[in-house]
């Protein structure tokens, strides 16, 4: 019984391409991925929305998200997607100052500066971000 694996040269890992000790295959080759550390570097970035979800509810954080997506859709800046506490760091004093108003006539602020007081008051959004929708880390 003859198999034909469709590969004509007989070379199992010939579309692979071969980097240091590794084989990588087609589908990966296009892109560049880099190792992240969830715990160093993700987790103290989404940490605000577990303080969000612990002092106030899933769905207030749902609401704030809702919110802060509906301020940044249409605006040029499509390289954030504004969940990581960081990306605050990116924008002007005036589009943060804008987010604030827009989270204010929404009726979120109020709560999420409430919500987050323990939070800054231990200095974690002024660390990562001067520019936080937050009005005092402002």
């Amino acid at each position: 019984m003859k198999t034909d694996s469709g590969n004509k040269s007989g070379k199992v890992l010939g579309s692979y391409q071969k980097v240091g000790a590794k084989f990588v295959p087609p589908m990966l080759q296009n892109f560049k991925l880099d190792y992240i550390s969830w715990s160093s570097q993700v987790m103290p970035e989404l940490i605000w929305w577990d303080v969000l979800v612990d002092r106030v509810s899933h769905r207030f954080a749902a609401k704030v998200a809702e919110e802060i997506a509906k301020y940044f859709r249409g605006k040029d800046n499509r390289n954030h997607w504004w969940a990581f506490i960081s990306d605050y760091s990116d924008i002007s004093d005036d589009l943060a100052r804008e987010l604030q108003a827009h989270l204010s006539e929404t009726n979120v602020l109020p709560h999420l500066t409430e919500s987050l007081t323990d939070f800054e008051a231990v200095g974690f959004p002024t660390y990562w971000c001067s520019r936080c929708p937050i009005p005092s880390a402002v």
